[in-house]
């Protein structure tokens, strides 16, 4: 497991690093981030595709060259009101952490699986499931 240790959106900075020490390619790779466009509480698991504005995403894709990595998505929803920074970086309503806990249970859990399970699999019942 990588985490950087810059801002977010400059996640990508350590790619270079990581592919030489490691010998990461796209398909080894996975990013688990939030996700305003799914549900509080919503857990999915996708391979390649687009940033939806994500600069985090932005960044190692820039890195990479390459979008075809899995992504494991937690969903946050979009604030009703108010600033969108401010609900990425705030902390959730008390209503919503309960199900923001449970979603990064179910997330962990699925990055456990993808060690020993092929990620169509892990993606099909993560995907389908209740998450």
């Amino acid at each position: 497991m990588i985490e950087p240790l810059t801002f977010m959106n400059r996640s990508g900075d350590v790619i270079d690093r990581v592919k030489k020490r490691f010998g990461l390619t796209p398909k080894g790779l996975l990013v688990v981030c939030d996700n305003l466009d799914l549900g509080v509480g919503r857990v999915r698991l996708k391979r390649g595709g687009g940033t939806a504005g994500h600069n985090g995403l932005k960044s190692i894709i820039a890195a990479l060259g390459d979008s075809s990595f899995l992504r494991l998505y937690v969903g946050i929803g979009r604030p009703e009101t108010g600033s969108v920074v401010d609900h990425v970086l705030g902390l959730p309503r008390a209503d919503e952490a309960d199900e923001i806990r449970h979603a990064v249970e179910r997330a962990a859990d699925a990055v456990n699986r993808l060690t020993g399970t092929p990620a169509d699999e892990v993606m099909n019942e993560l995907n389908r499931g209740a998450g």
